[in-house]
């Protein structure tokens, strides 16, 4: 069964900040597990990018929500936002040789021939 949360009914329409995820986090949390949750958007007049990114990462990529009603606007940011995510790296990917200084005038030195390269 597909349960439906419309956004608008827990935050305001103009949905500004990141922290604001939680709260629409705790309503998906109250479903039924197993349970194909939707989030619509009627009624949403703007998303600020970092409401978004929140949004995406923690609702659609970790619970695999789905969305419904978006304005063209909210839909373009959200793929904006689709096509701007970096995968987490697992471990090191690369190795980082840390230089241990006794003073300031041996970090100045090493600072300095970082410089020239």
């Amino acid at each position: 069964m597909n349960r439906k949360i419309v956004i608008c009914d827990i935050l305001q329409p103009y949905l500004r900040l990141r922290s604001s995820v939680e709260e629409l986090i705790t309503s998906y949390d109250a479903m039924p597990a197993g349970e194909e949750v939707t989030f619509d958007f009627s009624g949403v007049k703007f998303s600020s990018r970092s409401f978004m990114d929140e949004f995406y990462n923690k609702l659609i990529v970790e619970r695999h929500a789905r969305v419904t009603n978006m304005t063209g606007e909210l839909s373009r940011l959200l793929d904006a936002v689709k096509a701007t995510q970096v995968p987490i790296s697992r471990g090191a990917s690369s190795q980082v040789q840390i230089q241990e200084v006794e003073n300031m005038d041996e970090l100045t030195l090493y600072l300095n021939e970082l410089s020239c390269l």
